[in-house]
């Protein structure tokens, strides 16, 4: 990984929620916007961590919740993504793998 930092990107999530992340070097302001169906239901700010990489952790979501992310106000795929049930123009989906 880039700025000398490795971590998983996109959803981890555990049995408390889902932690998110993603690495950019371009945008200033990120977040996670969480879906039900192609309701948005939240949207949390993402907190710089270091070597370029955004997190939010989100208690509560988990396996089977829908999201994406929103850089500088533009709604993006998760190109880490595990799961895209309805392809690349729709909603990721947390993953939990067992």
């Amino acid at each position: 990984m880039h700025c000398g930092v490795t971590m998983q990107l996109g959803a981890i999530t555990d049995e408390g929620g889902t932690t998110f992340r993603l690495w950019s070097t371009a945008h200033d302001r990120c977040e996670v916007r969480i879906y039900d169906d192609a309701r948005i239901i939240r949207t949390e700010p993402m907190m710089a961590v270091g070597g370029c990489v955004f997190e939010a952790r989100v208690p509560g979501i988990g396996h089977g919740a829908r999201y994406r992310f929103v850089l500088d106000g533009q709604e993006l795929n998760d190109p880490y993504a595990r799961f895209l049930p309805e392809g690349i123009s729709g909603a990721a989906m947390v993953w939990r793998s067992r």
